[in-house]
């Protein structure tokens, strides 16, 4: 086993530790965006029957 044998192994599993840490944060960020997803449309359909109700109460107004 050669000096630079032991370097290339650690420079790999460096790589490797690298590579399963942002592996971990793409699972976390994934979780969050899709959190933030579920509370926009939450939202959205909040506005949307808000808008609605506007929409039943209002009077209506006649065409002269």
């Amino acid at each position: 086993v050669t000096r630079r044998n032991i370097d290339k192994a650690a420079t790999l599993r460096m790589m490797l530790e690298d590579k399963k840490d942002k592996e971990e944060e793409i699972k976390f960020l994934t979780k969050k965006k899709d959190k933030v997803e579920a509370k926009v449309f939450s939202i959205l359909d909040t506005a949307e029957e808000i808008g609605d109700e506007i929409l039943a109460t209002r009077p209506k107004y006649k065409k002269k």
